[in-house]
This record gives structure tokens, sequence and C-alpha cells, in this order.
């Protein structure tokens, strides 16, 4: 569990599955938060992408590639997870959740979504990033506020675009 995740119910009684997680969007699982039993094979399979990683390239650059975008391909392509922020049980007693479990709160607008069925909200609070970084999203959030996220995706699908970046 981050260290940005509210739990606002206990969740004792999700100690039945081996593994669980839940969807942070439509289409990702998130690293927030997520739990499961010990000696867990499913757990040892992502854990086992760190073996030989090394996140500095030849050029020197460095590997940025997040988390979640890593565990939702491994989880997508071992055990062919439909990425479709529904329940699903897969594997030994896996069981991922829907976004409102244990995210609840959306990644860009920064909008809180809790129902009836929250158990965490993971708040994105970003504590590892520089100021530079942190003044970004604060920046992209404010625009979303404004103008919605379909044109602030449009604005920085263009920047990349444009700029590479």
């Amino acid at each position: 569990m981050d260290t940005d995740v509210e739990v606002c119910k206990p969740l004792d009684h999700l100690a039945g599955y081996a593994f669980w997680s839940g969807f942070e969007s439509e289409s990702q699982i998130p690293t927030g938060i997520m739990a499961s039993c010990r000696d867990n094979e499913l757990l040892g399979y992502l854990l086992s992408y760190y073996n030989e990683k090394h996140f500095k390239d030849a050029d020197g650059s460095y590997d940025t590639t997040t988390n979640v975008i890593t565990i939702t391909k491994m989880i997508k392509d071992k055990y062919n997870v439909e990425l479709n922020n529904t329940f699903q049980i897969f594997g030994e007693n896996y069981a991922i959740f829907p976004f409102e479990y244990f995210c609840a709160k959306d990644f860009f607008s920064g909008k809180v979504s809790k129902t009836e069925n929250t158990y965490t909200i993971h708040h994105f609070n970003g504590s590892w990033l520089n100021k530079c970084e942190s003044r970004k999203i604060m920046i992209r959030k404010i625009l979303i506020n404004l103008i919605g996220v379909a044109h602030v995706k449009k604005i920085l699908y263009f920047k990349r675009w444009v700029f590479g970046r």
C-alpha cells in the first residue's frame, strides 16, 4: 500500500483471496494497493521483472516506465485478464476489482468517486516527484477542471507529437 492511500473500511474479508488488487482506470492495474498471501506465485512473477532490470539505459537516460504499465501488461499477458474495469477471478484465486473499490480517485482530474464499495482511495500525491514535475501535475489538474479531461489529453498528445516529450 502506498503511503497516500486512505483506508475507508476494513480489508479483512478480502483475506480469502490469494491475491487482490483493482483497476486504477478503465484499463490499468495499480500498484498503489495490492495484497497477496505468503509465497504467492503471481507476486513472485511480478517481482521477477526486477531481477535483471536496469533503470539506466545504455545511452545514460533513465527508464521511467511506471510499475502500473509493467504490472498491467504482465498480468494481462500471463493470465489473459480483460482490461475493462470489471471484477474478475483468475489464476489461483486471484481477484481484481473495479476502480471504485481501491482507487476511487481519477489520476488526471483528481475527482474522488467514493461509493459504498470503496475500501481505499489512492490520492496520487507523487511524493517522489521533484518540484517541477509536481507543478506540471497541479497545472494539468487545474486545466482539467477548467476545460475537461478530453481537451487536456489532446493538448498533451499534441505536445508529445510536436516536441517528442
